[in-house]
């Protein structure tokens, strides 16, 4: 009987940690996707300024500029559905730490080809590390 309460104890503890991890990932994938649309956001904002402070005769562009961003925002929330295997590439190369602007250039350059999303994202990331070492 004791045997018997011991394995189930260590399963209880492994699953509490398979919970946890999937939770950091989560988490994880949740904070890049917010710094992402914040960051874009942020830019879209910077291009609406210069755009209306060069040329003030079209105020209907900058309304269509706020909705195209909706979209965006709109396609990033369809994104993070778990049926989709765009997703599934993504949740996979966030969960590893990577980006959300790196792992979308990844993702349009190689698809669902996951291998070789990571050697380019390791390889982009270790390629600037050496040129600021390069510079110093």
């Amino acid at each position: 009987m004791v045997p018997f309460q011991a394995l189930l104890a260590e399963g209880r503890f492994y699953s509490d940690v398979e919970l946890t991890e999937k939770e950091m990932e989560r988490m994880v994938i949740e904070a890049s996707k917010a710094e992402y649309i914040a960051h874009d956001n942020k830019f879209r904002q910077q291009l609406g300024r210069r755009e209306s402070s060069t040329s003030g005769a079209e105020p209907s562009s900058s309304g269509t500029r706020s909705s195209g961003s909706e979209k965006r925002q709109e396609a990033g929330q369809e994104l993070s559905s778990p049926d989709s295997a765009f997703s599934d590439c993504i949740q996979v190369m966030l969960s590893m730490g990577f980006s959300y602007p790196r792992v979308i250039e990844a993702y349009s350059i190689f698809g669902d080809d996951v291998d070789s999303m990571v050697c380019y994202l390791i390889e982009t990331s270790c390629s600037s590390r050496r040129k600021g070492k390069a510079t110093e």
